[in-house]
């Protein structure tokens, strides 16, 4: 995604146009998770992984064909008319490539391995450092279009992406509990060998996104990770469009604010699992939401040309801080909120979550187009109203966990704080 950024200053499409090939990523990314984390519950996983992880790289490689095969004007801008015949064939790439985003539900996998008492801090350091990687490719990608070009960005990338998904797959390995069922052993004495193992968490056999799309808590962790994973991914893709159309930043600059809002949120994620862990994810989750709307109503009011502005400063970086947490507290929450039924809750919240990547940067793009000069940055009060809907949500489902304190499906006790 972090390419696609670079990319974009090559194209002289309206902003909702370059949001919507900037985003594309995030499409598959989203919605391919749907139907992977309940497979992760029945399976553990590795081998959907492998095959996102191909799809993944062949949608790189695509885009990579079309960046050399590009025609290019004096100006170093790409030739629309040429562009436009190609367009969509670039989101094509940029769907492909979002498999890659899509392997996101193996957090699930972490979860499974966790005991109850270390799963958010397990939880946000897999999450966390694995969402820097967009941030750092933010950073590098200006001044590697600048030194060399963008042919050299995407295959860069390519072999990135090959290297990390070679190591990726290597290291992976699914439960006890599923490696016992591949070995033919029943399910009710893969269950008990399982537990006896140390496997606190074991899925509920068949749960399918059938048994959670009708419940209020899996659509209230939905809301959250809608506005703070898929805002992420929105603001990581939207933010070298933003700076550069708003504060008039250079290439560089808006790939520095993009990385470092990145980088710290994915950070604060890691480093607020812990947190999660004794304050329970509903709590982490509210405080991070109010952190949410504070910094994008801060970002809203940042005057234009201002990048070293206070408010500019303290919205960008509370808003990232507040995403992060609120990251770490819903995963942290999903086996607690849901039990025995987390990886299809994981597959529902992570799909329908990061489908915010998609729809946000578009939401964001109208608005820059749309009302005036401060347009831009208008668009934040998007999620300071996202933000405060989803406190209350969490408010009320905080309320009904406490009358009825879920119980654990694998140890059969209930279960605190919520």
């Amino acid at each position: 995604m972090a390419v696609f950024g670079p990319t974009m200053k090559k194209v002289t499409f309206k902003a909702v146009g370059k949001a919507f090939l900037a985003s594309s990523p995030s499409l598959t990314g989203s919605l391919a998770r749907l139907p992977f984390g309940p497979n992760i519950g029945r399976t553990g996983g590795k081998k959907w992984t492998t095959i996102f992880l191909i799809l993944c790289i062949l949608g790189i490689t695509l885009n990579m064909i079309l960046a050399f095969t590009q025609d290019t004007l004096d100006d170093g801008k790409y030739d629309m008319d040429a562009f436009a015949g190609r367009y969509w064939l670039w989101v094509i790439g940029g769907w492909l490539s979002g498999f890659g985003i899509a392997t996101f539900p193996m957090i699930i996998n972490v979860a499974l391995w966790s005991t109850l008492a270390e799963g958010g801090v397990k939880q946000a350091l897999y999450g966390g450092l694995a969402n820097c990687t967009p941030g750092i490719f933010a950073l590098l990608m200006p001044f590697v279009t600048e030194a060399w070009n963008l042919k050299v960005a995407y295959v860069l990338w390519l072999i990135m992406t090959i290297l990390g998904s070679g190591g990726a797959l290597a290291f992976i390995v699914n439960t006890p509990y599923h490696q016992l069922k591949d070995q033919g052993v029943n399910m009710d004495d893969a269950k008990k060998i399982a537990r006896w193992l140390g496997q606190q968490q074991v899925p509920k056999p068949g749960a399918t996104l059938s048994d959670v799309i009708v419940m209020f808590k899996a659509w209230v962790l939905v809301f959250n990770y809608f506005l703070c994973f898929g805002g992420f991914l929105a603001l990581t893709t939207y933010l070298p469009i933003l700076e550069k159309g708003y504060n008039n930043q250079e290439p560089r600059m808006a790939g520095v604010f993009t990385a470092t809002f990145s980088i710290f949120a994915s950070l604060s994620r890691s480093v607020m699992g812990k947190t999660t862990d004794k304050i329970g994810g509903g709590k982490a989750v509210i405080i991070g939401e109010v952190c949410v709307a504070v910094g994008s109503v801060a970002f809203a009011f940042t005057p234009p040309d201002s990048p070293t502005h206070i408010l500019h400063l303290v919205g960008l970086y509370l808003t990232a801080f507040g995403m992060g947490f609120v990251n770490a507290g819903v995963y942290k929450w999903i086996p607690k909120a849901c039990p025995g039924l987390e990886a299809a809750c994981g597959g529902m919240v992570g799909g329908l979550g990061a489908f915010g990547g998609f729809v946000l940067p578009l939401a964001l793009g109208w608005c820059g187009e749309n009302l005036g000069e401060r347009g831009y940055a208008y668009g934040m009060f998007i999620y300071t109203g996202l933000a405060f809907f989803n406190i209350l949500m969490t408010f009320i489902l905080e309320a009904q966990l406490r009358a009825n304190p879920p119980v654990f499906s694998a140890l059969g006790l209930p279960q605190t704080p919520m």
